[in-house]
């Protein structure tokens, strides 16, 4: 009731008389609204899932034309996105950091893959529930994770047990996700998949998904998580409100502007300066426009000579400003 009376002040507030009425949007159905209605294809099984949204923590949908219809949603307190996000916390990132988590798996073993069994049920028709005495989603960590690793404070050292549980977290992620995928196939019977929330920013779950879950194409929204839901909302409206065929495609998410002639933020040049990096001390171009994306610095290439103590210094500054940058993305020569 408070959540419908505040939507009934913000439209008061908002949308005076004589403008187009406001809609109301449950967030899962802007997620999927995102992905389906951008994809490639006519017919899809779609899946949301992320932390929360309202009540509901993952939901999945049948996409056909211009009509998404809700299959089967899971309630709060189960919920994968809540775990991965807790998880990320026990082991001192931050907010918004699972992508640190995912990259820190592949330098561990998933040795406590058993735990993370117990702590995210998988239930025998593909979904999953969420054991509360493992992690209470009010709460937070219980006492059966505080044994299994202190939480990590800020800073402090990142040890083979740390490893070990980021890769034991994403094994059970991965296997979850791959569950949801095959679940959502044998009840919407669609041979294509479109994926949004925030937990489709796994790319390695994305990855096994493809491979294993037997679809003939997957699609995932560049702007997934909840950055893309007022993207979601205007499909949705245009499409299953409004009526209006389909049409766009999101094939591409470089939709931002340039740096100014495509020159080199410091040094000089253009994609030619490469031939000179050894007179070079930092140089940087783009190769497409601004990405809107949590992965947008992909478009940009740095090169760096860093044979002076200035410019290894200016080169760790720059991948710590870039924060979405993974490893590997600036090389060093």
């Amino acid at each position: 009731l408070d959540e419908f009376l505040g939507y009934r002040r913000l439209a008061r507030r908002f949308v005076p008389a004589g403008r187009p009425p406001a809609a109301r949007m449950e967030h899962h159905l802007a997620h999927a609204a995102s992905a389906f209605y951008v994809s490639p294809f006519d017919e899809a099984a779609v899946v949301t899932y992320d932390a929360r949204g309202e009540d509901t923590s993952t939901a999945v949908w049948h996409g056909a034309g211009t009509e998404l219809r809700l299959v089967h949603r899971i309630r709060l307190p189960h919920s994968l996105g809540h775990m991965y996000a807790q998880v990320t916390r026990h082991l001192g990132f931050g907010s918004n950091d699972e992508y640190k988590v995912m990259g820190l798996a592949g330098y561990g073993t998933p040795r406590f893959r058993d735990f993370f069994g117990r702590m995210c049920v998988a239930l025998g028709d593909g979904t999953y529930r969420m054991d509360r005495s493992y992690l209470d989603y009010y709460r937070g960590p219980t006492e059966r994770l505080l044994s299994l690793v202190p939480p990590r404070g800020r800073g402090e050292p990142i040890g083979d047990v740390h490893r070990d549980v980021a890769a034991s977290l994403q094994a059970r992620f991965e296997d979850a996700a791959l569950s949801l995928s095959r679940f959502a196939r044998a009840r919407t019977g669609a041979r294509n998949l479109c994926l949004a929330g925030g937990c489709a920013l796994n790319g390695v779950a994305n990855g096994r998904i493809l491979r294993e879950a037997g679809y003939d194409g997957l699609y995932v929204q560049p702007a997934a998580d909840d950055s893309g839901l007022a993207l979601g909302a205007a499909f949705h409206v245009w499409h299953a409100v409004l009526g209006r065929p389909r049409g766009a495609v999101m094939d591409r998410a470089d939709f931002g502007s340039w740096w100014p002639s495509c020159r080199s933020i410091t040094g000089g040049g253009t994609p030619a300066a490469s031939h000179h990096v050894c007179r070079v001390f930092l140089n940087a171009w783009q190769s497409t426009p601004r990405r809107r994306s949590v992965q947008s610095v992909r478009s940009r290439s740095t090169i760096c000579a860093t044979r002076t103590s200035r410019a290894r210094r200016s080169s760790t500054v720059l991948r710590r400003t870039t924060s979405g940058l993974p490893p590997g993305e600036t090389l060093t020569r």
